[in-house]
């Protein structure tokens, strides 16, 4: 399979000492088979992998064509050649993020054209002046790709020239269908999120909105997604009744749900990149279970201070990222 360039500028890459193409192709190898598990790869050395790796895995979505390779400085000093035979080593057509040390490029492999070459190099170097950490970068390169994505839609539909114009003309009405169907879902679907907020006030919606947009990443039939709608339910039915001051305090519980959320679909796109992974998504979805509970006598009693905390495991709560 040809390798693509390397989108990067000398100017940024690592001083090469005696460059080893065999041991870039042996370590290219190694990571290629690690992103035929999951696509973010963060070499286990590195203080707060599993961590990170959580972390930009939350960032992905479902079918995302982005891929993330994350190693320290020792690994290699020919990152160019390295990238190289990975891109050779990637089956499908991705995006893939490479940093070593505190160097980081953009490639693209196997014909990848969304975006192109020229704009994952330009979004790459941009998240470079973001930050000087590399799971910032990559989570800030993750993020723009998205927007980039988003701004310029990838064509699907083939020309009516090489329809022929009878064949066309239907093709396109089935389309135009198509996407009147998938706008009405779209539509709905906001509509419906719309209507899980209303009556929560402004300033509270950003940490109810972030436990939406990991709710709908789970499986709807599990007790997980279930108990994250409940606490939104609940916190929504407790906005509308009460204006009292304790409701920043219950905000701020939100904002741990969620992060909570977040690690937890993290690690369920991959349990086995964790040690005791199903152990940490079990003590998530408990956490998550009795802050429902919680929710509930939030409600009941009118006040959040007076509501039962003793059941709730505070410490993922309160810092759900550390506790991986």
């Amino acid at each position: 399979m040809k390798a693509l360039l390397v989108a990067a500028v000398l100017a940024l890459a690592l001083p090469v000492s005696s460059p080893s193409p065999a041991h870039a192709d042996t370590l290219a190898q190694q990571v290629a088979d690690e992103l035929r598990k999951a696509p973010v790869y963060i070499d286990a050395s590195i203080q707060g992998a599993d961590n990170d790796k959580a972390r930009l895995l939350g960032r992905l979505v479902i079918n995302d064509q982005i891929l993330v390779v994350i190693l320290p400085a020792s690994a290699t000093a020919n990152l160019s050649g390295f990238a190289e035979s990975l891109t050779a080593l990637v089956q499908m057509p991705r995006t893939i993020a490479i940093a070593v040390g505190s160097t980081s490029i953009a490639t693209i492999a196997n014909g990848s054209d969304w975006p192109p070459e020229t704009v994952t190099s330009d979004l790459m170097r941009r998240s470079t002046n973001v930050s000087v950490d590399i799971t910032d970068r990559m989570a800030t390169f993750i993020g723009a790709v998205h927007t980039w994505q988003k701004d310029h839609p990838k064509p699907t539909a083939p020309s009516q020239t090489d329809l022929g114009s009878k064949g066309g003309t239907w093709l396109y009405l089935l389309l135009g269908v198509a996407a009147a169907s998938g706008g009405l879902f779209v539509l709905k679907r906001r509509n419906l999120r719309n209507e899980e907020l209303y009556g929560a006030p402004r300033r509270y919606r950003r940490a109810l909105r972030a436990i939406l947009k990991y709710r709908d990443k789970l499986d709807s039939d599990s007790s997980a997604a279930r108990d994250l709608t409940a606490i939104c339910k609940g916190a929504v039915k407790y906005f509308r009744g009460n204006s009292r001051d304790d409701a920043a305090l219950l905000h701020t519980y939100l904002t741990k749900v969620a992060e909570a959320a977040e690690d937890y679909y993290g690690i369920s796109l991959d349990p086995g990149a964790y040690t005791g992974g199903r152990d940490l998504m079990e003590e998530h979805e408990t956490a998550i279970g009795e802050f429902k509970d919680f929710v509930d006598d939030v409600v009941r009693k009118g006040n959040v201070v007076r509501a039962n905390e003793s059941a709730l495991n505070l410490a993922i709560l309160r810092d759900a990222r550390n506790n991986l």
